[in-house]
């Protein structure tokens, strides 16, 4: 299945969503700061990124910004995870395929990175089409 980093130093969300995930069948690495992922990215990049809003002095929202800035990285699906209610426009304005509201439901997080994860799937099959 998929390689998914998760952006997050609480503990036990980052523990919730590996325990998802690998029930899925997919591989996680986990990083509590966003330099830390940032340069993880040098030597491998994962299919999916999951992001807290809230991290340790930073900002989960500024990280998927500049993630979308990069042409390396703004193909590369972003879950935005946050406990806070918002808007449909703030969400857009936030640079991320979907936002999940903390604490969440299993079916809800399993569903937007599938989802998400058959798209790309989907984008990739169109473009090998295309160069064949």
């Amino acid at each position: 299945m998929a390689k998914i980093s998760i952006v997050d130093n609480n503990h036990e969300n980052v523990t919730s969503i590996t325990q998802l995930m690998k029930q899925k069948g997919h591989t996680l690495t986990a990083f509590s700061t966003s330099p830390a992922f940032m340069a993880s990215l040098k030597t491998k990049q994962p299919e999916m990124i999951i992001i807290g809003v809230q991290l340790d002095g930073e900002d989960g929202r500024e990280l998927a910004k500049l993630l979308q800035a990069e042409v390396l990285y703004k193909d590369i699906p972003v879950i935005l995870t946050s406990p806070f209610y918002h808007t449909e426009q703030e969400i857009r304005s936030f640079c991320c395929d979907d936002l999940v509201s903390m604490p969440f439901e299993a079916s809800r997080l399993t569903t937007s990175v599938e989802v998400l994860l058959a798209k790309e799937q989907a984008k990739v099959s169109r473009l090998e089409k295309v160069t064949a």
